[in-house]
């Protein structure tokens, strides 16, 4: 009877610890350092800024001006929430406000689509401020609006009659509305790989409604022998001239950004005078600073009369790869004697350190620019909004209490469509460690708790807690297009919280705990699958703390 008693206590001890304890992982703290050498000796001033101004996955920059203070914000493709809103007084120490979208659910969207290339602008008319913008492979064009950015935005606007790609939308001082996209090539017959046209399309904001049809402006782009594909068009007006400024994107994966110029909004447009108004040359990173893949540029013009530019580039690694994704680079334009401002001359690099005056260097507290020494512990009862998870789940599966972020473990992997239980921010540097500390209790070898590293979903890297041979094991592996393979399993015999760290070096992952005050590096793996060298493939990697009780799905080698 005693030995039966004793089964039946041990089961419903397996039991509970099953429903309770391994159903979820807690973090106790979170840390991320980033380090790049061109950084080490250079510190910002109150006239002196670090450029990328938003290191890290930033793509697709926008920005507008209203009085004394700047809007901005970037493509967030599948992260959840999505168009993060940031404002500054001075163009560069920017602050996360909110998000604009938080409706789309991205399921069954892969992480290249989702929300790319939007445009911030104010309307003085009715005192609105609208962000148009593309989610791919989830509707199309939309518009959201709002009277106060800091309060909160309407819900999606869908414009069915608007298709292509890369939208902007234009406001006359007459009151008159334009939205200008790329889109297929005149008449549909495309004359080379990647042939497209700019058109605009007039905009009724009072019914939120396309009227008439579209008009042709570009068509080909201006270096018609180079077979460009043109893309993220923005419209401004400098004096009597309309000035259309566009990416011009060959085959090579580099790119400049053109200008044309008309007296009627909707044209003719003919080429400027100075073209490119901006180029990079794709340059090889030896530990200086450097940058490739330029383009999806817009300005702003501050309340000095002096413009702005803001533009996606990409800092590589060896070989021309990189991890970061697309981030965000300010840089000062001029203005010619004909009023065609440009952003930068021919040939000129674009530089690590910018002049502004008047800077409020206060802001490294959001941790978006030069050499990074971030850490989170979890005091506060909701997640700061540079934290994202990946699509939108559809109950919550975390929550904030006793000072640890509680992650329910959810059936889905990284590679899954639906939303895995990630809570993740964008790797900003090539040298990095980030950081964890789990207390989390496994019973089964389907469950893991830790840290990921994710390019994709086929790509990405993983430290974790999971049961093997009836004991808690710390794993480590890398899936590698789909394909999981263990680089090594420790098991750990207490049920103490366990430290997880990866470290990166630029060219390897180093896999690493600490138990008990003891730590080990498991082993090392290669970071190419982190990086991409994808002109194409905009989202930079990230770095997550993820749960799963679905791990033993993945496929192995």
């Amino acid at each position: 009877m005693k030995r039966f008693l004793l089964f039946i206590s041990l089961t419903i001890s397996v039991i509970l610890t099953s429903c309770v304890e391994g159903k979820v992982a807690h973090f106790r703290q979170f840390s991320y350092e980033g380090f790049e050498p061109y950084y080490d000796w250079l510190q910002p001033s109150d006239s002196t800024f670090l450029n990328p101004i938003m290191s890290g996955s930033h793509p697709d920059p926008t920005v507008c001006r209203v009085g004394g203070t700047y809007y901005m914000t970037t493509a967030s493709l599948t992260q959840y929430p999505s168009l993060p809103i940031y404002s500054s007084n001075d163009l560069v120490t920017w602050y996360h406000i909110g998000n604009a979208v938080n409706s789309f659910t991205f399921e069954g969207q892969s992480m290249a689509q989702g929300v790319h290339s939007p445009t911030i602008r104010y309307n003085k008319r009715n005192k609105t401020y609208y962000i148009i913008a593309s989610n791919i492979g989830g509707g199309g064009t939309f518009i959201v609006k709002s009277t106060d950015p800091n309060i909160g935005w309407s819900d999606p606007i869908f414009l069915p009659k608007i298709g292509g790609s890369d939208p902007s939308i234009f406001f006359g001082s007459n009151g008159n509305a334009y939205i200008i996209n790329s889109d297929e090539a005149t008449h549909g017959s495309p004359r080379w790989k990647g042939h497209r046209s700019i058109r605009i399309h007039i905009y009724n904001t009072k019914t939120d409604s396309i009227v008439g049809t579209a008009r042709i402006l570009v068509d080909g782009g201006l270096n018609k022998a180079k077979r460009p594909t043109i893309e993220a068009p923005k419209l401004f007006r400098n004096g009597a001239k309309y000035y259309l400024m566009f990416a011009e994107r060959y085959p090579n994966g580099t790119c400049e950004e053109i200008m044309y110029e008309a007296r009627n909004v909707l044209g003719p447009y003919k080429p400027c005078k100075e073209n490119p108004v901006f180029y990079q040359k794709s340059e090889l990173d030896d530990e200086t600073f450097s940058m490739s893949f330029t383009g999806h540029a817009d300005m702003v013009e501050d309340a000095d009369g002096n413009y702005w530019a803001v533009v996606a580039g990409c800092r590589p690694m060896s070989g021309d790869r990189f991890m970061a994704g697309h981030e965000t680079f300010l840089l000062p334009a001029t203005v010619t004697k004909s009023g065609q401002p440009v952003i930068l001359p021919k040939f000129d690099k674009v530089p690590i350190v910018g002049h502004k005056k008047d800077l409020d260097i206060v802001a490294q507290r959001e941790y978006v620019s030069g050499n990074i020494d971030f850490q989170y512990r979890f005091t506060q009862n909701k997640m700061p909004h540079y934290f994202t998870t990946l699509r939108k789940p559809e109950g919550s599966f975390y929550s904030i209490s006793n000072k640890q972020l509680n992650i329910e473990l959810l059936p889905a992997n990284i590679d899954s469509l639906f939303a895995p239980a990630i809570v993740s921010r964008s790797i900003q540097h090539k040298y990095f460690s980030v950081e964890t500390v789990v207390d989390f209790v496994p019973t089964g070898s389907n469950e893991l708790a830790g840290l990921a590293v994710v390019r994709n979903e086929r790509n990405y890297s993983v430290l974790g807690i999971t049961y093997k041979n009836g004991t808690k094991t710390i794993v480590a592996a890398t899936i590698v297009n789909g394909v999981r393979t263990i680089l090594a399993e420790t098991p750990v015999a207490s049920l103490d919280v366990i430290t997880l760290r990866l470290i990166s070096d630029g060219e390897k992952l180093s896999y690493e705990l600490s138990e008990a005050g003891q730590s080990k590096e498991l082993c090392t793996s290669s970071i190419a699958h982190l990086t991409t060298d994808n002109v194409s493939d905009y989202n930079g990697a990230s770095v997550a703390m993820y749960a799963t009780s679905d791990w033993d799905s993945l496929g192995q080698e």
